[in-house]
């Protein structure tokens, strides 16, 4: 794993948004970002992202130009078990989007309307999206 600054010089409008220099916030790579989106957190030898717009956090890795030896530890905590397997306000708060869209599709169908050949993709491509959002959180 590369030095913390390391990894934070990777990133546009970084600021830390707690008094031990643990959390940040900058702006995220991964999505055309006006405001600060991404949340970075160090806990020792861990690297916790969490984009608030939804993005992936291997697309966030990648847009940085960082590699997941980059922010991996070098050694494995097989005792490490997390207090809570994920965040329900995050998950929410990552489809949001997605979950407006259907509704404005299913509400064009109920009204008899055909749906355009790019909505019918991007529902297909939302269906996997929130199926493995599923899977990683069952």
């Amino acid at each position: 794993m590369i030095q913390k600054e390391q990894i934070l010089a990777r990133f546009e409008k970084v600021y830390a948004s707690t008094n031990d220099n643990s959390q940040y916030q900058c702006l995220c790579p991964g999505h055309d970002d006006k405001t600060a989106s991404l949340g970075i957190k160090f806990d020792g030898d861990k690297v916790v992202f969490n984009c608030f717009g939804g993005c992936d956090t291997g697309d966030v890795i990648q847009a940085a130009g960082l590699s997941w030896s980059d922010i991996m530890p070098d050694s494995l905590d097989n005792d490490y078990k997390p207090n809570k397997r994920f965040n329900p306000f995050a998950v929410l708060k990552a489809i949001r989007d997605d979950v407006l869209f259907m509704y404005l599709c299913a509400n064009e169908l109920k009204q008899n309307k055909p749906l355009q050949e790019s909505d019918q993709q991007k529902l297909l491509s939302l269906r996997v999206k929130l199926r493995g959002i599923y899977d990683d959180i069952k």
